[in-house]
């Protein structure tokens, strides 16, 4: 690669994986490509300076896979079942990733030839690298052994897999949402807490006197039930856009369209739906 190129691909501040915006973008340059090596023609303060870049796209690729650290190790283990060879897959994984060994992991659909979003796409390296590091590290009877084992159910596993991947991840954006609305207001953060649990039981929230009692006794104030349910609307309509604004991170993008595709994929646009709209509403008008 010449230096021209080099610098296009990894000095270039424009070319920050930050600054990306789109999702398939994003799976190129993060995962799917190579980085470039310093050439050695180059004088020694020339490969310092590319060696250095080179190491700081590396960070940024791993920081980039690592927001969904909780979500890779959960799938992981579904599907292995065993925490040490999680460690060993997940390492297996970082390691092509890190050396652009995806190349063979297309980001795209293959019946449709439609892109994938990352989640997607990353569900399917995940899956695919479990059964390469099998192929690579057992006997060929051994491996003969865990296909007729493995095959049977592989779609059941890969269900659960991909389940257990999903509500990792919901459960993380709410943890972080939650988590930036408990240095906001106590009460808001209060009330969430007790919505959040009922979404994850599958059961009702507190109604609204059951949530006065609740929020008197975290504050130690009385808190009639019409200010309870003042305070639980405030929080949800807080929450959804704290909500939002940690999807926007996730996919590093601030555009309304990616993040309520977003959304749809994880599951969770229900939660958001009317301030997602109340947000478009506001672009438009500014335009």
């Amino acid at each position: 690669m010449d230096r021209k190129n080099f610098n296009d691909s990894i000095a270039n501040p424009r070319n920050r994986i930050c600054d990306i915006v789109t999702e398939t973008s994003q799976i190129r340059r993060v995962l799917a490509e190579p980085l470039p090596q310093p050439l050695d023609s180059d004088p020694p303060e020339l490969r310092q300076k590319a060696a250095s870049d080179r190491q700081r796209q590396l960070n940024e690729r791993e920081r980039f896979v690592l927001r969904y650290d909780r979500a890779i190790r959960a799938l992981l283990m579904t599907k292995l079942g065993n925490s040490d060879k999680v460690e060993q897959v997940y390492a297996f994984f970082m390691q092509k990733c890190m050396e652009g060994k995806l190349q063979n992991y297309k980001p795209v659909e293959p019946e449709t030839g439609k892109a994938l979003s990352f989640r997607k796409y990353l569900k399917t390296v995940l899956r695919n690298c479990c059964y390469e590091y099998h192929r690579n590290n057992l006997r060929e009877e051994s491996w003969v052994q865990i296909q007729s084992v493995l095959l049977p159910s592989q779609d059941a596993r890969d269900k659960s897999a991909d389940e257990a991947f999903d509500q990792s991840l919901v459960e993380t954006l709410f943890q972080r949402t939650l988590d930036s609305i408990k240095n906001t207001d106590f009460l808001f953060y209060t009330s969430l807490k007790q919505v959040i649990k009922a979404i994850y039981q599958g059961s009702d929230p507190p109604n609204s006197s059951e949530m006065a009692a609740l929020l008197s006794s975290e504050s130690g104030r009385p808190i009639s039930e019409t200010n309870a349910r003042k305070i639980k609307s405030r929080a949800n309509k807080l929450f959804a856009s704290q909500l939002i604004a940690e999807v926007s991170h996730l996919i590093k993008t601030s555009d309304l369209d990616e993040i309520e595709t977003a959304l749809v994929d994880i599951g969770i646009l229900k939660y958001c739906k009317k301030a997602l709209a109340k947000m478009r509403e506001s672009e438009t008008e500014i335009e």
